[in-house]
């Protein structure tokens, strides 16, 4: 039984490339075990697809399909909303590149047998739902560091002491505080208290000497 999505339907996986050959065997195959399966061709239908997370996962022979992962790879990374799984004769640093910018989780390598696909593509959905899952829980920590007083307070201290925009000092405050396993509420509090005893001590330091009459 594959896995399935959280509405309950079966996963749906995205080919890249003609319903020909090897493609269409692997079509067949993923069919038989369950799964739903498009075809994408052509540059603009698989620009759409990726960028509109139509498929829970993509895959494409980058040998035969370099045109179309080329076209792919000049999209901002974060418009990329799902994932890959390649296949290709080609084992060259490039290829690999290339799969690499396109969050690839598999990179398999002609020949290839049918039997292996399978499972490859299984465990690669399974990493993407883990992906998925960290990216929901990303969004819904910043949404609550945005509400928060203390965390909008800590961002601020963070952008002015590091120079940073307000998208990597939230980052990096989450980042602390899924290092540490603490609430980032709680680190935000941290700062803020560690930068009131600096600036204490600070003033108390520069503080003119008092003069005696």
């Amino acid at each position: 039984m594959p896995h399935k999505s959280a509405s309950g339907h079966p996963k749906r996986i995205l080919i890249l490339g003609e319903e020909l050959s090897f493609s269409g065997l692997l079509a067949l195959t993923l069919r038989e075990a369950g799964y739903q399966v498009a075809h994408a061709s052509d540059a603009e239908t698989a620009t759409q697809a990726v960028t509109t997370a139509v498929a829970d996962l993509a895959v494409c022979d980058i040998g035969t399909q370099a045109s179309l992962c080329i076209e792919l790879i000049r999209l901002p990374r974060d418009e990329l909303r799902i994932p890959f799984v390649f296949f290709s004769e080609k084992r060259d640093p490039e290829s690999v590149r290339q799969a690499a910018i396109l969050r690839g989780l598999a990179y398999l390598s002609w020949p290839v047998d049918l039997r292996d696909c399978l499972p490859t593509i299984q465990l690669a959905l399974a990493h993407a739902d883990e992906l998925r899952r960290l990216r929901e829980t990303t969004d819904q920590l910043s949404a609550a560091l945005g509400q928060s007083r203390a965390a909008s307070m800590a961002i601020g201290v963070l952008m002015e002491r590091f120079r940073l925009n307000r998208d990597d000092a939230m980052a990096a405050l989450r980042d602390r505080a899924r290092s540490q396993r603490r609430r980032a509420t709680e680190i935000a509090e941290a700062i803020l208290d560690a930068v009131e005893s600096l600036d204490g001590a600070a003033r108390k330091e520069l503080r003119p000497p008092q003069r005696h009459p």
